[in-house]
């Protein structure tokens, strides 16, 4: 292997092959292989490589043999020597020479691959603003995989990709991280903004959620956002700045009140969303409840606001120049006035028989008034004036 040695330092790379052939070991061999293929004497290299049986590297002179016959640019001897030092292992001497024949993106890219960022950041000074961010993108995937959420948000965010770094932290359930990257954008990331709003949502942080809506200027969203999560006062005094919403946020607050039992506020609140007759089917609801649990005091005042809801429904039925309506609207004014009067009546009636003291005289007088009253509407003012009017007197003979 000695004559080998010296023909290789020569760079006789024929004659040394020749010389092998009458017989060297198979590290003789490998020396020999890369030493030619260092000095890109392929054809000494593949038949080198043939006698170890080095696929690997076999495949490698195969690529490299097909860039030349094709003339593609990739193809100048420090290009080629740069991606043969890649290949060994010698990432330094091929990031040189990948420096040397103007591809530093190629350098970047290896350290990239080989996860050595800070390396890979020596190649960035002349490098395209975009590989900068794809370099600073690769890493934040890097640690995304190694299960570092923090650092993959921050350098998401250094290369702008706010989506990745949205994802992460509305993942992650932070709250801070989602608030520092909303307030770093500005109206144009539309769909980032309308994302860490979704994330709020979710998260019940509803007051980051109307910021992300109002830096959007999406007014609907941020209503919507309102009636969901029942933040009311917010949502009417949007309204009065918007009066457009009135109807949007009116009709869902007079649904939640119903649901929740709070029927006279649901019925003025079906009042201002201009819905009427929904008002009515409130009353109406409340009307029945009241009779049937027996409070005949709330049923009068129901019923007496039932009749003044039909009044003014009456009213805008004429003003449409809807007769029909407008006697349909009266009569209904009509009944339940009357009802109202009764049912006001009724009630200290149902209060004396309750009672326990049930042979006073007031509970007789009372009887029977609210009877007469029931019986004879109409007759019972007068009837009952001469009544309280002979009781004075009555009472007064006494005293003589």
């Amino acid at each position: 292997s000695a004559p080998m040695n010296q023909y290789i330092e020569k760079k006789m790379f024929h004659t040394a092959y020749n010389v092998a052939c009458l017989g060297v070991t198979n590290n003789d061999w490998l020396n020999l292989a890369n030493e030619a293929l260092e000095n890109l004497n392929l054809e000494v290299a593949k038949n080198a490589f043939t006698r170890v049986r080095e696929l690997r590297y076999l495949e490698f002179i195969s690529n490299i043999e097909e860039r030349k016959q094709s003339k593609a640019a990739e193809t100048t001897n420090n290009l080629i020597l740069a991606d043969y030092y890649a290949f060994k292992g010698e990432f330094q001497e091929a990031a040189k020479m990948y420096k040397k024949s103007g591809n530093e993106d190629k350098a970047m890219a290896m350290f990239s691959d080989l996860r050595q960022f800070e390396n890979a950041k020596d190649f960035l000074t002349s490098s395209d603003p975009k590989n900068i961010k794809g370099l600073i993108k690769r890493q934040a995937e890097w640690c995304k995989s190694t299960n570092d959420p923090g650092s993959a948000i921050d350098l998401y965010m250094a290369a702008s990709a706010f989506t990745e770094a949205i994802e992460i932290a509305g993942k992650q359930k932070w709250t801070d991280k989602l608030v520092e990257i909303m307030r770093q954008l500005d109206k144009s990331y539309v769909e980032d903004l309308r994302g860490c709003a979704l994330h709020f949502k979710e998260l019940g942080k509803y007051e980051f959620a109307a910021e992300a809506y109002q830096k959007l200027g999406e007014l609907n969203s941020l209503v919507e956002l309102y009636i969901e999560s029942h933040q009311w006062q917010e949502a009417f005094t949007l309204c009065e700045d918007h009066p457009e919403f009135k109807e949007s946020v009116y009709i869902p607050y007079a649904n939640f009140l119903a649901e929740n039992d709070k029927f006279d506020e649901a019925q003025e609140a079906y009042y201002i969303a201009g819905k009427p007759t929904e008002a009515v089917k409130v009353l109406e609801k409340l009307t029945h409840n009241a009779v049937a649990e027996r409070r005949f005091d709330d049923a009068s005042y129901y019923f007496w606001k039932l009749s003044m809801a039909y009044l003014k429904l009456a009213n805008q039925a004429q003003s449409r120049g809807s007769e029909e309506e407008v006697n349909q609207y009266l009569d209904k004014f009509q009944d339940y006035q009357h009802r109202a009067e009764i049912y006001y009546v009724y009630q200290p009636y149902i209060d004396i028989l309750r009672s326990l003291s049930l042979h006073t005289c007031l509970r007789h007088c009372s009887t029977w008034h609210a009877s007469f009253f029931i019986t004879y509407p109409r007759k019972f003012l007068t009837v009952y004036l001469k009544y309280r009017y002979c009781m004075l007197w009555r009472n007064k003979a006494r005293t003589w």
